[in-house]
């Protein structure tokens, strides 16, 4: 299951947060950087993986965390395998759409 929360900007623009379930609530670290799962920001609705899929395309902007949801961004072609990071062993990727 996937944890989504969309945020709509003043300007109209929409971000889509989605994380891997069971991420939520977690904090991980590698170095410098840090990832706060926060679920104030992630979790609103919790929704099936190909319900991600169906909507990954409707939002400006995407915050994605974990394997699942990161993979679904690849799968989509949202998200090049290249261009993640990795923070204490957990995927993460961000989008923007011009």
């Amino acid at each position: 299951m996937i944890c989504i929360k969309v945020h709509k900007g003043s300007d109209g623009r929409t971000v889509l947060a989605a994380c891997d379930e069971e991420l939520v609530g977690g904090s991980f670290s590698e170095g410098k950087l840090r990832l706060k799962v926060h679920e104030s920001f992630y979790r609103d609705e919790v929704i099936e993986e190909d319900r991600l899929a169906e909507i990954m395309g409707d939002h400006d902007i995407m915050n994605l965390v974990g394997e699942r949801t990161v993979s679904m961004a690849i799968d989509g072609g949202y998200v090049n395998d290249g261009c993640t990071i990795t923070i204490g062993g957990v995927i993460h990727a961000q989008v923007v759409r011009g």
